[in-house]
């Protein structure tokens, strides 16, 4: 059985290289118990999906699916809600707009 690769850095989707200072993402505390809180800020609006995919990259949780305009955003995610197993997750963070198209990935682990 092979297992899927999964990126654990930000990467452009096409060849818009994002600019660092307008678009940052922050999931605190990791390791998580409980909640986990998604922090992201843009200078610019546009689509924001935010999803918690395990270890195979099947998305087990949607924390985000809208046009965001320009700011500062918190979301708290509920882990006990989900009934998600013990171990290593990630967030996946996509952001497209007219002049943007990127994905990035942060490594999680959920804890008893």
């Amino acid at each position: 059985i092979a297992i899927p690769q999964i990126v654990t850095t930000g990467f452009p989707v096409d060849t818009t290289q994002p600019d660092e200072a307008s678009i940052s993402l922050t999931a605190y505390p990791n390791p998580f118990r409980e909640e986990l809180n998604v922090r992201y800020t843009l200078h610019n609006p546009g689509k924001v999906r935010i999803t918690l995919v395990n270890m195979l990259g099947a998305e087990v949780a949607t924390l985000v699916d809208q046009q965001e305009e320009a700011g500062t955003f918190l979301h708290t995610f509920h882990g006990g809600n989900h009934r998600l197993e013990y171990g290593v997750y990630f967030i996946r963070y996509e952001f497209n707009n007219e002049q943007q198209n990127y994905i990035q990935f942060k490594k999680l682990i959920y804890v008893r």
